[in-house]
């Protein structure tokens, strides 16, 4: 069963890195619900169970099974992407939100950009757009851990793969194939 984040209280975390991560987050949940995706319950218990103990940690675990993807931003600026446990469901030509988690090891304030190809397709079926967590732009602010949204949307029904890769500046991607991943949509009518 689905749980809509307006069923709950979000209690703010009482360490600084806590009240941010916590605030974060809760605004990017809220976004997505705003949106009109929901939550799933077991989910929303874990997170309000976490914030009751104040404990950041526990928050980010028990929001992972919500991240779409992950991106890491090494101490030297470097970005890399890799899957994470939510693949949002899509509807051809309507939009959908997923959480990214950002893991900025490099304390930057730059703005993060997607990519998305489509392997195979002559024209790329997908738009993405970044936002941050209340749906403005995708600016870092510089914390270690923080929360974003991808807004996805694909003009064209059925299986579909797309490529993500992000900047964060130019000239960020990583080494090798560490700066892009693969995710499997399945786009309904």
């Amino acid at each position: 069963m689905d749980m809509f984040l307006g069923a709950f209280a979000f209690v703010m975390l009482a360490t600084a890195e806590g009240d941010d991560l916590g605030a974060n987050l809760a605004s990017a949940l809220k976004t997505i619900q705003a949106a009109g995706q929901s939550l799933p319950q077991a989910t929303a218990e874990a997170i309000q169970k976490s914030a009751v103990k104040r404990d950041a940690a526990a928050l980010a675990d028990a929001a992972q099974s919500l991240v779409f993807l992950e991106v890491t931003i090494n101490p030297e600026g470097r970005v890399r992407v890799s899957p994470g446990a939510a693949v949002p469901a899509m509807k051809a030509g309507v939009a959908a939100l997923a959480l990214v988690k950002v893991n900025n090891h490099s304390g930057g304030q730059q703005r993060l950009i997607p990519r998305c190809q489509c392997p195979g397709s002559d024209a790329n079926p997908f738009s993405v757009a970044m936002m941050n967590a209340k749906g403005g732009p995708a600016d870092l602010i510089g914390r270690e851990l923080e929360y974003m949204l991808v807004k996805i949307s694909c003009e064209r029904p059925g299986p579909r793969e797309a490529i993500f890769a992000f900047q964060a500046g130019q000239g960020t991607e990583d080494i090798g194939f560490r700066g892009e991943t693969a995710v499997l949509f399945k786009v309904a009518d």
